[in-house]
């Protein structure tokens, strides 16, 4: 799930550079029908404002989207609800990339 899409059931997340969102697509409601345009169904918002490559990734269960941000932070979001859970600071810079690992039955983050 690392860089420009993350599939989750028959969700696929995707994000592009200069966007300030990581979006949610329902992939069941492709239909290639020009009046009945395909639209995301949720967006997690991030500062993002570069052509920087800027990556997010999940938890083991998929619950948690972690989301790398222009503005030093890492943005923690419930895919169920959509809500932004935490957001972790203190970082110097922009945070281009992050990835969500579980050792030992604990996580651990990478930045």
């Amino acid at each position: 799930s690392k860089g420009g899409g993350a599939q989750n059931d028959f969700l696929l997340y995707s994000a592009s550079r200069r966007s300030d969102a990581v979006l949610a697509w329902d992939m069941r409601m492709l239909s290639g029908n020009a009046s009945n345009p395909i639209r995301g169904i949720g967006a997690y918002k991030r500062d993002s404002d570069t052509n920087q490559r800027l990556e997010f990734d999940f938890d083991d269960e998929g619950k948690r989207l972690f989301i790398a941000s222009e503005d030093c932070t890492v943005k923690i979001y419930d895919t169920i609800t959509g809500t932004l859970i935490h957001s972790i600071d203190g970082f110097h810079d922009s945070v281009n990339g992050v990835s969500v690992h579980n050792v030992r039955g604990k996580e651990a983050l990478a930045v």
